[in-house]
């Protein structure tokens, strides 16, 4: 392979060239491209299908909350304790008693649709990832709905794992440190 010697300079200098093209070719041909590849209806996609996966991670999320909560009331207390130093006292009375029913309420059958309904449409959002960034970078071959599904599903399985292992890593870490 053959070394170039660039000087900086130089790349710095092409860098304001714009490619040839003068401001308003630039904006023009920006333009073009965002109304071409549907800019503003893939972002609305993705922003859609990433807050309808919001809602199954909060029913998993309190579901959760609501099983430890239930085995373990120095937990509830030492939770609501965060909150009582700010929360005006008729809201903490309301989060006192929605706690208390989480944990009455809290079952394995919640947790389990939860988990599933919360990466099902998370992997949504990965799906319309996935096909955002291949009309981006010009993918003409796009893999079947199926197997789509499958690797969004896993790409949000491994994420959600590598999150749920770094969040255990920073409230584990205290006390290693104590």
């Amino acid at each position: 392979m053959k070394r170039t010697k660039h000087s900086t300079r130089k790349d710095v200098k092409s860098l304001w060239n714009l490619g040839g093209l003068t401001p308003r070719q630039l904006t023009r041909n920006v333009v073009s491209e965002i109304r071409a590849n549907n800019f503003f209806g893939r972002a609305s996609e993705l922003a859609f299908d990433f807050l309808f996966a919001l809602f199954p991670l909060i029913l998993f999320m309190l579901t959760l909350f609501g099983i430890f909560a239930s085995h373990s009331l120095e937990l509830q207390n030492d939770f609501l304790s965060y909150f009582a130093e700010f929360v005006p006292p008729m809201a903490f009375q309301l989060l006192k008693e929605t706690t208390a029913e989480l944990g009455a309420n809290a079952g394995g059958g919640k947790l389990t649709f939860g988990i599933l309904a919360a990466l099902w449409f998370a992997s949504g959002g990965v799906s319309s990832m996935i096909s955002s960034l291949n009309l981006a970078y010009g993918v003409r071959k796009a893999p079947s709905w199926p197997r789509m599904r499958i690797v969004a599903f896993g790409l949000t399985l491994m994420i959600s794992i590598s999150l749920l292992v770094a969040l255990f890593v920073l409230l584990v870490s205290g006390d290693f440190v104590d």
